[in-house]
């Protein structure tokens, strides 16, 4: 079986896991599996080094300048390809990012001989267009099947009728991360539900849980909540943190502190909120962490406060080191929070948050009942695992 994954780049976000968690517990099953990225740089590079039975195939030098900020060009001083950034830049101010996307992958050798060919990140429809993948595993791959992956709700995709059939009309199967964005999916355009899977994203186990052993990385001995996203406040709605505090500071309750993880474009802006509620004592925006594994494992609550999540796996990655949840109530949250077992769904507001964290810190011994149901509930990719496989060969 010879396998291609198409995917944009590696660089940090949700696909990025989910592809490197994937690559490594399929390769070794009889696979040849080549990865052909849009943006090929040294990130990518050293992170499939680590990817044994992965080939990274080389991508045109205008595909990787294209998908690399000028930013990166300026940092190295790179005079060479900062002129051809801004080249292509003013083509797609013309043209439009996917036409000037598609002219480019004219320059593109062809890559064929595949069984399955696998457009692994989706196109953004929402504003302006952002994608890619898709387009290149059509026209630049020869493949008996042709798969492409769904990551996310596709209503905020901006998935319509119409652009559903005209990207997915010569694809033999289209993979949804999760049961409620299979629904949305099939809703949008019914007669493709034929051909729409759910497939879930796969974790590493063993990794998270080893990872989770390095050192206490906390100084604050007293309750601790831990928020792991990327601080991009339209769908993480960090925002709710800073308010749910402010009232709880209100109320007398101080004796927790709130760690947030992660990086993203809202960072200083939730930062000044917190100064301005007063909270930021209380919440502690720690920036990004390559291993965010030993927050959760030292902490005594995850919190979720999205206001939408496809499939979420960093609620898999709590549950695996044997930490309790609360998330907001997002379509496919009851996929893996089951109610007063390994956690707590509560209603996607402000307000629901608020009331479900400080239910837990005026009664902890419920919170000791979940954490001892998590402890003993099985976490795998068995599942995924064999979605994954019925969708390759097609059962």
């Amino acid at each position: 079986m010879k396998i291609l994954f198409v995917n944009t780049h590696l660089d940090v976000g949700g696909i990025r896991r989910a592809l490197l968690n994937l690559l490594p517990t399929i390769a070794d099953h009889n696979c040849q599996i080549d990865l052909f990225l849009l943006k090929n740089d040294e990130n990518a590079r050293r992170d499939c080094e680590m990817l044994q039975g992965v080939n990274l195939c080389k991508p045109s030098l205008l595909m990787t300048v294209f998908f690399t900020s000028i930013k990166d060009y300026l940092t190295k001083r790179d005079i060479f390809k900062m002129i051809i950034k801004i080249m292509l830049f003013g083509l797609t101010k013309i043209f439009g990012m996917r036409k000037t996307l598609l002219f480019l992958m004219g320059f593109q050798k062809s890559l064929n001989g595949y069984d399955v060919a696998i457009s692994f990140s989706n196109d953004i429809w929402a504003g302006e267009f952002w994608g890619g993948c898709n387009d290149f595993v059509l026209q630049k791959t020869i493949a008996k099947r042709k798969i492409a992956w769904v990551h996310s709700d596709p209503y905020k995709l901006g998935f319509t009728e119409e652009i559903c059939r005209q990207t997915y009309h010569n694809f033999n199967c289209i993979v949804n991360v999760s049961n409620a964005c299979k629904e949305k999916f099939d809703e949008i355009v019914p007669e493709y539900a034929f051909k729409s899977k759910v497939v879930y994203n796969m974790f590493n186990v063993e990794e998270i849980r080893n990872k989770g052993e390095e050192l206490n990385p906390f100084d604050w001995g007293g309750f601790r909540i831990v928020t792991v996203a990327r601080i991009k406040n339209q769908p993480k709605r960090i925002d709710r943190i800073i308010e749910t505090c402010r009232r709880l500071k209100h109320d007398g309750i101080t004796d927790f502190r709130w760690y947030v993880l992660g990086d993203g474009p809202d960072l200083q802006w939730l930062k000044e909120e917190a100064a301005n509620a007063g909270v930021n004592d209380i919440v502690i925006f720690t920036g990004n962490k390559s291993n965010p594994y030993p927050y959760m494992k030292n902490a005594d609550l995850f919190v979720q406060t999205s206001l939408y999540e496809a499939y979420s796996m960093v609620l898999l990655e709590a549950l695996t080191v044997g930490l309790p949840i609360i998330s907001t109530n997002y379509d496919s949250a009851s996929e893996i929070v089951e109610q007063g077992l390994n956690g707590m769904i509560t209603q996607n507001s402000t307000d629901g948050v608020y009331k479900a964290v400080k239910e837990v810190l005026l009664d902890r011994s419920m919170l000791e009942t979940m954490r001892n149901r998590v402890a003993k509930q099985e976490i795998g990719n068995e599942l995924a695992f064999r979605q994954f496989w019925d969708v390759i060969y097609n059962r």
